[in-house]
């Protein structure tokens, strides 16, 4: 039950075959049509580019580290706080990797991101010719809308202490639990809470595609991973956006439990087995990282 909802949300598809140029611009942001989100009415705190999580020496804490030290930099010069006293909670992150943190990656630039869609469309297309479901049940909506359930259920459960549950309702695989099992032991009360996050507090004008990748096992199946990359700001209903573009404002009210706002960059990969049998969606990798 836990898993069935999410996943009927992706596999309940269109029936037409997009072209390659429809995906691409689909890629380019997926929209979740939630009228109570706060998608694209917060400013969002990135780094200009990812931090380089594939080298073999990638220093997690450190990065998370700097992510946090120059968050709160920015958010010092646009926020506006209201919750004098409010406490303060350490950030965190769930996962070594993935550890992406920004809309580039490292050493990337616009051009690059454009070459990177076209990637995805390309992975589309070369997965549609192990079997053509790959395109008939491919919706970015649904997808979408998939995610941001799976998001909500995963870190619900991990809040209650019930994350084994993902596991044993094939909403998460064994590997990716145990990949942030050992950090969820670790939060302390406060931290939890702020896993505790709504549909409303999205803040990423569209959760973003980044990467299709297929592979296939020496036995013969075939795989299929999508990675989507998201941000939210918690507790978004007790923000306010004040003041002009120029002058622009961040109102952090009365009653914000923390005391400053909480940039969260989420990662998440779905995956599913596309030949000799085509299955369900589940969730490969998960990474939630909490800053400053």
């Amino acid at each position: 039950m836990l898993a069935s909802t999410a996943r009927r949300c992706i596999l309940q598809s269109t029936k037409c075959h997009p072209s390659p140029a429809a995906v691409l611009i689909a890629c380019r942001g997926l929209s979740s049509g939630d009228k109570a989100s706060s998608r694209g009415q917060l400013p969002i705190f990135l780094p200009d580019r990812s931090p380089a999580d594939s080298d073999a020496d990638f220093d997690a804490a450190a990065v998370h580290a700097k992510l946090c030290e120059a968050g709160k930099k920015r958010m010092e010069q646009i926020i506006e706080r209201q919750n004098s006293g409010a406490p303060k909670v350490k950030a965190f992150y769930l996962a070594d990797r993935p550890f992406r943190a920004s809309f580039l990656q490292p050493n990337g630039s616009r051009l690059s991101a454009l070459f990177n869609d076209l990637g995805v469309v390309w992975s589309l297309t070369k997965a549609s010719l192990v079997n053509m479901k790959v395109f008939s049940e491919f919706s970015m909506g649904d997808m979408v809308e998939a995610y941001e359930q799976a998001v909500m259920v995963i870190v619900r459960k991990i809040a209650e202490g019930k994350g084994n549950e993902l596991v044993e309702h094939n909403l998460m695989t064994d590997e990716a639990f145990k990949a942030i099992e050992p950090m969820i032991s670790k939060l302390d009360s406060d931290q939890l809470r702020l896993l505790e996050i709504s549909p409303g507090d999205f803040s990423l004008r569209s959760p973003l595609l980044t990467k299709v990748d297929m592979r296939q096992t020496d036995d013969g199946n075939v795989y299929l991973s999508y990675f989507i990359f998201d941000t939210a700001l918690f507790a978004a209903d007790k923000l306010e956006l004040a003041g002009t573009r120029s002058d622009a404002k961040l109102i952090v009210k009365k009653n914000y439990p923390f005391d400053v706002p909480k940039q969260i960059y989420i990662n998440l990969e779905f995956e599913r087995q596309i030949a000799p049998v085509m299955s369900d969606f589940i969730v490969s990798k998960f990474n939630f990282i909490v800053v400053p």
